[in-house]
């Protein structure tokens, strides 16, 4: 299953590896700008994001976000559970990276959040398409298993090794990729 990994970052063109580089970064930028318009603490906006993720596309992601920062009667796209997250991330006092962490407490959404909020993590999200990637096909019957989805991480950390790239920006340089090649806009 590595070489699916490898596969899908040698299919990628120079302008998706630059953007995969600096994806996390642009996201990050993103939070800051979202911090600043809202008066909200950084660390909530980066909560608050990854919360909002799951199921989301990032352009819808980005509004939910912040209308939903706004606007607690707002409804962003994502299931009820993860809208309740963000709401205890907004209404957090002294929020910290471990209180935020506890909050999110799913295996996606808090090393998004991670990735997000600090390139010191190093740390890598495995999301729906990172699962597709790794196994090679769009369609897959994998059951979402902390074991199963550690043992994908560890064969990005490998790839990411091999590629001379961090972890992170080789989920993000995969990402950008598979959607050109599968043709999602997700």
């Amino acid at each position: 299953m590595l070489n699916n990994i490898l596969n899908c970052f040698h299919l990628a063109n120079k302008d998706e590896i630059n953007k995969g580089k600096l994806w996390y970064l642009e996201a990050r930028n993103i939070c800051k700008n979202i911090s600043k318009e809202t008066n909200t603490p950084f660390i909530v906006v980066c909560g608050v994001m990854a919360a909002l993720s799951p199921q989301n596309y990032w352009e819808q992601n980005i509004k939910d976000c912040k209308a939903y920062i706004l606007d607690s009667n707002y409804s962003p796209a994502t299931y009820g559970q993860f809208k309740r997250k963000a709401e205890d991330i907004i209404i957090m006092d002294n929020p910290t990276v471990k209180k935020v962490c506890n909050v999110l407490n799913g295996q996606k959404i808090t090393r998004f959040f991670l990735n997000i909020y600090s390139r010191r993590h190093n740390v890598v999200t495995i999301d729906r398409h990172a699962i597709a990637i790794y196994h090679g096909t769009k369609e897959h019957n994998f059951k979402y298993t902390p074991k199963r989805v550690a043992k994908i991480r560890e064969e990005y950390k490998k790839a990411a090794k091999i590629i001379g790239v961090k972890p992170y920006q080789l989920q993000a340089i995969t990402w950008v990729t598979w959607k050109r090649l599968t043709k999602e806009v997700a």
